[in-house]
């Protein structure tokens, strides 16, 4: 085996995730630069006439590699997300985390990962044939025979197997020795079975009654709501999704596919919000059918509302029609006491007894006692029935957004309605119906929108001739009204592997978001 540098400093684990992180982004494999390759073949070929026909093969095979790139960018992501770092890094820095970690551990992430079906980095590739050699050479005489009507090679790679297979954090489900690990689920329909199967408490909460997520900070109440979002989009057919937050998380976002609003580049956007509720109010009292989930993220906050009695008198008639109308809302709070909900302390008892409580619970942990998730739930059921539930560590959120299809569009339905304001008062109704268009025309204009700011957007990163770029001073060369569109647009394409992303630590404590175009060699 390779010797190692005993010297080499040791790396905290935060950064060796920014490590396999960039070098899953610099692999060498340029999606967007093979659809460029493909258009530019398809259009040389279309140059001869009589194989004009053939002009959209070099295309068609163009984009059908670069879904190909992708689809293993995914998995890579979803490996680091398990923490299996190794099976994804270069040889340099593949020595380096042996060195630190053990050749054992470093072994366990790479069989992990080869097991899941995640593509190996070259480095990982070798150290791993070179392990099995070792392991094979190593092998007292017993274990080495062949069984009855096995060949050499199949006996030993067997007795291999078992020695490597791993039990790391991604898969501890009580897994040991000859008990290998289950491969993630690479479609929508193996992921439900595999859910049946480990988690079906879950699938309740999929087309449950309207849901009250309550728990402590820390405990994990953002990433199970965009868990369960995307479990939605990806089991109801044509569902769609949004996400309220006032607030921004630097180091966790809410990801562009589930339609983050209420937050802009001055701050809080509560008139946003209000206008979303209002929308909704008036589609439920319209008939519509909407098959949506929103998240209502810092749902106690919401009594800033301008109208401040928009709560009280829309919130009976959301909890009692919502499942009428296809409409799923999770209400998200730090508490289940009346302080943790002063917009609508008048009828918390309604409140309570008409939605599903999910109680996230954390730990403490460290010297310092700080809460951290655990992934576990409660449930309490309408009828008082309770129940707990463990999300399976493999269930992160950036490996269910590998599995969505495409970027899911905003619901329509609530950016029309959202302009117009509730319908109780006949003055707010008379006003609604002044500034009310079409979903169509609304549509039309967006689109519009998000193809302008596109086009600007990749002008001013192409300015940059491969530099990095800052997140921030890019946003800020644009106008308030598209701004979002400017940090949907950046988010959708880091994620489509068209931009590289780095985050940088400030002086200040802060951390600062760039990007960049990925380099075309």
């Amino acid at each position: 085996m390779t010797k190692f540098n005993g010297k080499l400093a040791s790396r905290s684990l935060e950064e060796w995730e920014d490590v396999a992180i960039d070098a899953v982004e610099s692999d060498g494999h340029s999606p967007q630069g093979l659809v460029v390759l493909g258009l530019a073949a398809g259009a040389a070929v279309a140059t001869l006439s009589p194989l004009a026909p053939l002009g959209l093969l070099p295309i068609a095979l163009a984009l059908k590699k670069a879904m190909d790139i992708n689809a293993r960018r995914s998995r890579m992501e979803a490996a680091i997300a398990s923490g299996a770092y190794a099976s994804v890094l270069p040889m340099a820095d593949l020595r380096e985390y042996s060195h630190q970690f053990g050749l054992e551990e470093t072994m366990e992430q790479i069989e992990w990962a080869h097991l899941n079906g995640v593509p190996l980095s070259e480095a990982a590739q070798t150290l791993r044939a070179r392990y099995r050699q070792k392991m094979l050479a190593a092998a007292p005489p017993d274990s080495a025979t062949p069984s009855e009507g096995a060949t050499p090679s199949e006996s030993a790679a067997t007795t291999v197997e078992v020695e490597a297979v791993p039990v790391d954090q991604a898969v501890k489900q009580g897994q040991t020795g000859t008990n290998a690990p289950t491969p993630l689920p690479a479609t929508a329909k193996d992921l439900l079975e595999r859910l049946k199967a480990e988690c079906p408490t879950l699938l309740k909460l999929i087309k449950s009654p309207p849901i009250r997520l309550v728990g402590a900070q820390r405990t994990g109440k953002s990433t199970f709501a965009r868990v369960l979002l995307l479990l939605r989009l990806l089991f109801l057919a044509g569902h769609k999704a949004a996400y309220a937050t006032p607030h921004i998380e630097a180091d966790n976002p809410v990801h562009a596919q589930l339609n983050p609003f209420g937050h802009s580049a001055d701050g809080k956007d509560y008139r946003t919000i209000e206008r979303f509720w209002a929308g909704v109010q008036k589609a439920i009292d319209g008939g519509k059918q909407l098959s949506l989930s929103i998240v209502w993220d810092e749902f106690g906050s919401y009594d800033e509302f301008e109208n401040g009695d928009l709560l009280g008198k829309s919130l009976r008639s959301l909890l009692r029609e919502s499942s009428k109308h296809g409409y799923f809302p999770i209400l998200v709070a730090h508490g289940d006491q009346a302080s943790f909900y002063p917009g609508v302390e008048n009828i918390l008892t309604t409140l309570q007894k008409s939605t599903v409580k999910v109680e996230t619970l954390g730990e403490a942990r460290g010297d310092f006692g700080e809460m951290v998730p655990t992934g576990r739930a409660l449930m309490t059921w309408l009828d008082g029935l309770v129940e707990e539930l463990t999300l399976p560590s493999w269930l992160t959120v950036d490996f269910l957004l590998s599995l969505l299809p495409a970027v899911t569009p905003a619901p329509g339905v609530v950016t029309d309605e959202a302009e117009t304001a509730p319908s109780s008062e006949q003055n707010e109704s008379e006003e609604a119906g002044e500034n009310y268009q079409t979903q169509e025309a609304e549509s039309t204009k967006e689109e519009e929108a998000i193809a302008r700011v596109r086009t600007s957007l990749i002008a001013k990163i192409g300015e940059a001739n491969d530099e990095w770029v800052s997140v921030s001073k890019l946003v800020q060369c644009f106008r308030s009204d598209d701004r979002q569109i400017v940090k949907r647009l950046i988010e959708k394409s880091v994620f489509s592997g068209i931009l590289q992303h780095e985050i940088r630590d400030n002086h200040n404590g802060t951390r600062s978001f760039f990007v960049r175009l990925v380099p075309r060699n």
